[in-house]
This record gives C-alpha cells, structure tokens and sequence, in this order.
C-alpha cells in the first residue's frame, strides 16, 4: 500500500489548464454558477465555511488510496483552506480534477483529496492520495493526443534525510488510476551528499496512449579529503557518483493499464532502504 510504505519509510510539458489555488467561495472557472464548496459538497456533504473562510465537516465517506484497494482513515479534523483545480483532457473531452488537503489521520501522513469531475461537473470518482506529511500539485502532462496525466508529489524530511514520491496519474474508464508510484530518497552525512530528483516526460507516439519515460537523476558528491585525517579509522567516504535511473511505461490494450520495462526503480528503493 502506498501509505503504509510511506509510514514505513518514515520510522515533461504541461498541457492541462490549472486555476491556481482557490478558497471555496470562490467559483470554478469557467462556471460562474458553481463555486468550489459546490464541488467540494459532493465529497463531504456537510461542508460549511467558517468566518476564517476554512471549511469544516464531517460527512465524508471512506476514500480509497490510490492504487489500493483499502480505504484511507478519515481525518480526525477535516480542515480545508483551500483547493486547487487542474483541467484535465480525458478521451479530448476537459474534465476537472481537484486537489485538495483535508488534515491529518492518526498516521503521520496528510489526507489529500484528489476528486475527478466530468465536464457537467458532476463528481465521477475520489481518492486520498497523500503519501507524506508535505503534499503538493506536480504537474498536468499529455500522455496521448487527447488525454493528459497528472504528477502528485509528496515529501518528508528530518535533519538528514530526505523523502520524496511522486504518483503519476491518469483516467481510466471514468475513474482515477495509477500509472506508477516512484519513491526516492537523499541523504547528508560526513563529507558526502546523495541527492535523487526526478523527471518525467512523455514522447508523442500516435492517437493511443504514448510512452512514458521517468528517470531519477542520482549523485554523490564527497568532500576532498583532509591530509590531517590520514591516519583517522575512520573509513573513507565511498566514491561520488552521477547517474541515471529510467523506466518507461508503455500502453498494454491487454490489462488496459502502463507496464513498466523493468525493475530499475525497485532496485534503487532497495539500494535507498539500506540507507535508511
């Protein structure tokens, strides 16, 4: 599961059309009828707002994890100050998907809400799609000529280390689906720096589904050592390094879903939670 893994862990162009952050008396653009709590209701029944213009409720049913098939724990306080809207382009039809965080559950992770509207606006599917404590809108990209994936990002970090996941999305049959989750991880210790980022793009290929390529970007730079440490125990720092790890997904009629090429993000994981 995509959460508990999280837990666990813890103890390229956009085509889409995004209104930036909204607060819920705000209308939704395009809609000059319908404000955001409107959407926002359909999720959480009884959603007010508060003098502060927070929104509170209570009436929410369980969301799924995407990519599970568990629901996500409610929070104990739902608490919304805000939510993002994102066109995103389904079968060349514009829906609207919305990104939103609610608090927190017991866990240590945000519950965020990511909803998906058909072009009526009528709410076709919902899910918590918080990994992290720190949770954010990536990006809308095309993965076909008429249809878009979005990037959600996530992080945690202590003094040392660091957390990073990034969900890739898209619609399947009128409901939310992950395409690949990739997890990656930077650490500082002494004399030595490990940094991970990563990219994503997708390369045009036809009227079906495109091939998508992700690559985690890794180095190691050491500190040049010191002569006065030549007779330290201490063991040398191991050597730098600047890599690149990549996987592509591509289309399979067969599943109706991306598959991956290979293992290469799974190994790096393993590599990462010996660092732990």
């Amino acid at each position: 599961m995509l959460k508990a893994l999280a837990i666990a862990a813890m103890l390229g162009v956009s085509s889409g059309a995004g209104a930036g952050e909204l607060t819920l008396s705000d209308a939704v653009p395009g809609h000059p009828q319908t404000s955001v709590l409107d959407l926002m209701r359909q999720v959480i029944a009884d959603l007010t707002i508060d003098a502060d213009g927070q929104g509170h409720g209570t009436a929410m049913a369980p969301l799924r994890y995407l990519g599970d098939d568990v629901d996500a724990d409610p929070p104990a306080d739902i608490a919304i100050s805000g939510s993002e809207l994102v066109t995103l382009r389904v079968d060349g039809r514009p829906f609207t998907l919305l990104y939103s965080a609610l608090g927190r559950s017991d866990a240590v992770a945000e519950v965020v809400l990511l909803a998906l509207y058909d072009d009526k606006l009528r709410l076709l599917d919902a899910a918590d799609v918080g990994v992290y404590e720190n949770n954010w809108f990536g990006e809308v990209f095309a993965i076909g000529a008429g249809n878009d994936g979005a990037r959600l990002d996530s992080e945690h970090f202590n003094s040392s280390q660091g957390y990073d996941a990034a969900q890739l999305v898209f619609v399947r049959d009128g409901k939310l689906a992950l395409i690949d989750a990739v997890y990656f991880f930077s650490v500082k210790g002494a004399g030595y720096e490990e940094l991970q980022s990563l990219s994503v793009t997708a390369q045009p290929d036809g009227a079906g589904y495109w091939p998508i390529t992700a690559t985690i970007h890794a180095t190691r730079a050491v500190e040049p050592a010191d002569p006065a440490d030549a007779e330290s125990s201490t063991p040398p720092a191991a050597p730098p390094y600047d890599r690149l790890i990549t996987q592509t997904y591509t289309w399979s009629a067969s599943i109706g879903g991306y598959v991956a090429d290979g293992d290469a993000f799974d190994r790096l994981n393993a590599e990462n939670e010996a660092k732990y």
